[in-house]
């Protein structure tokens, strides 16, 4: 199986860029948002009714089934799910868990900048099958890593073994981006993150 990082800034594309992927191949694909709302005004912006059963929602837990013979799965904004409500990241594991498809892409703004060299790290550690526990240990010892920072890191698909990161930097217009949030003001992380694109 393989996976897809897509690591974006605000206001630059990421709507299109999925809606482009979904594209590809409809009969096959899902799209999970976070709500029925953000799910309603992805396919509604595409335009296509027909295809509008294929946009779902995390809260809807009855729609896990569906994810079960699809080849592939799109996730909208992947990052948010981390700092949500705890029901809706149980709701996103439980289906990658019982996913077998081909292939996950994952589309997102992450609120901060990785740390590289841990996420090269715990991919090697997954690669050997080390478990947790002994990562947990290595890398908090060896390298001096803070353990809530391994924990994370460890959960999230970005240090996957199978996970490509597509960090696509500065795509947006920067009076661009600020007359469509409505903000006149970031602190130095947002500029980093939402603004510049700088991720890893």
């Amino acid at each position: 199986m393989k996976i897809y990082y897509n690591l974006q800034n605000r206001q630059s594309g990421k709507s299109q860029r999925l809606i482009y992927e979904f594209l590809k191949d409809p009969e096959n694909t899902i799209v999970l948002s976070r709500t029925e709302k953000c799910a309603k005004h992805l396919w509604k912006r595409m335009g296509m009714n027909k295809y509008k059963i294929r946009f779902i929602s995390a809260l809807s837990h009855n729609s896990k089934s569906k994810f079960k013979d699809v080849k592939r799965i799109l996730i909208d904004e992947y990052s948010i799910y981390k700092h949500k409500v705890k029901k809706e990241i149980d709701y996103v594991r439980q289906i990658l868990e019982m996913y077998v498809g081909e292939e996950i892409i994952l589309f997102s703004t992450p609120n901060k900048i990785y740390n590289h060299n841990l996420i090269l790290l715990i991919k090697q550690c997954k690669s050997y099958n080390y478990s947790y526990n002994e990562s947990e240990r290595f890398l908090s010892k060896t390298f001096e890593f803070n353990r809530d920072d391994i924990l994370e890191y460890w959960y999230d698909l970005i240090t996957s073994p199978q996970t490509i990161i597509i960090n696509n930097e500065a795509l947006n217009n920067y009076e661009n981006y600020f007359h469509k949030t409505g903000r006149d003001y970031l602190d130095a992380i947002k500029i980093k993150t939402e603004l510049k694109g700088e991720y890893i």
